[in-house]
């Protein structure tokens, strides 16, 4: 190969290392965006059971005491 062919070669692998770098941050920032997003959900359910769960108590409390011995 020439030099000028070599160069341009040289210049084509820098500039894919360099993408390749690019694209690698680019992932890992996505990733952790995910996973805090996951976080997110993962609180918001837990309170949404715990609401359903305080709502559940509330009903059977109500059905026991409006519950008449026949």
């Amino acid at each position: 190969t020439t030099p000028l062919k070599q160069g341009i070669i040289q210049s084509q692998l820098g500039s894919n290392e360099s993408r390749i770098k690019d694209l690698t941050k680019d992932k890992e920032r996505k990733l952790a965006a995910v996973d805090e997003y996951e976080k997110k959900l993962k609180m918001k359910f837990g309170r949404m059971e715990s609401v359903i769960s305080k709502q559940k108590q509330t009903g059977s409390a109500i059905k026991q005491r409006f519950k008449t011995d026949d």
